[in-house]
Parts: C-alpha cells; sequence; structure tokens
C-alpha cells in the first residue's frame, strides 16, 4: 500500500488531489475474502486507522473521511467491512505571504496536519497557500480572513 500512495505523491502536483475508495476493516482481517458480486474483486481490506496512517505518512495533508457509514457493507469472518472514502491532498509549497485568520468554532481548539494550532476567535497568522487551502476545503465555512485594512461597513443598519 505505501508504494502505490507514494508514487500517487510524486505524480500529482501541489494540491493535487487524492481520492480513495476502498471497503475497510477494524481489525486486520483473517482468511480468504469471498464477497458477493462486484465486491468478488476485493482481496484485501485494509485497516482504516493503519490506511489512514499510510497516507499522512507519504506526505499528504487534509485527509478526510468523506465516507464512513455507521452499518457495513459486507461482513468477513465476523468483522465488518465499510465503504469508505478518503480524500487527501498534496500540500501546496509554502508561500512567504501571510494573511490573518480567525478560527469561528464551534470548538474550542483545533489543530491542522500542519501543525497550526486554531483557538476559536484568536487570530491566527499563516502563509496565503494555507489560506486557499482552507479555502478549498470542508471546514472553510469554519474559518475567516481578517484582511490588513478592514472597509466600515455599517452592519445592516
Amino acid at each position: 500500500m505505501e508504494p502505490q500512495l507514494c508514487q500517487a505523491f510524486d505524480a500529482l502536483a501541489p494540491e493535487g488531489k487524492l481520492l480513495v475508495h476502498i471497503l475497510t476493516a477494524e481489525k486486520p482481517v483473517a482468511g480468504e475474502l469471498s464477497l458477493p458480486g462486484r465486491a468478488a474483486y476485493v482481496k484485501h481490506t485494509p485497516v482504516r486507522t493503519e490506511l489512514l496512517a499510510a497516507i499522512e505518512a507519504a506526505g499528504f495533508a487534509d485527509v478526510q473521511l468523506t465516507t464512513l457509514r455507521s452499518g457495513a457493507c459486507f461482513e468477513h469472518a465476523g468483522q465488518p467491512l465499510r465503504e469508505t472514502q478518503i480524500a487527501a491532498r498534496r500540500p501546496a509549497a509554502e508561500s512567504d505571504e501571510l494573511c490573518t485568520v480567525v478560527f469561528k468554532g464551534p470548538f474550542h481548539e483545533v489543530a491542522d496536519d500542519e501543525g497550526h494550532v486554531w483557538r476559536r476567535g484568536e487570530p491566527t497568522a499563516i502563509s496565503r497557500s494555507r489560506w486557499q487551502s482552507l479555502q478549498e476545503s470542508a471546514v472553510a465555512d469554519l474559518f475567516v480572513e481578517l484582511p490588513e485594512a478592514a472597509p466600515v461597513s455599517h452592519c445592516g443598519l
């Protein structure tokens, strides 16, 4: 699994997206898989947490489970196998230009894959390239950029 992820990382341009659609398990699956229908082609189901760790180890950032259902699609030897879709991106080259961004919540604090710790309501200086990545992510609405010179509006008056 790791060599394929490294190849994918090398093949993608900065900001390129990795999309993985796979069956995963909670624990290692023993024995040969024998699944019905089109799933019969599946011969290996990785442990989801190990797959996520491998994607991160290959250098990808902003790794997100875009599909993970509570119910299993299949079962093998008593082990639930779940449809899993993962999105990640190859990080952009850091830009020298900075901007100020505020995490709006709802959590008191979160951390991103690049080591930024975001505290609700506190301004954080980040690279412009990181801000662009956040704007294109599923959590974009949780952040706001504070411009250097904010025009005064009358807030609906």
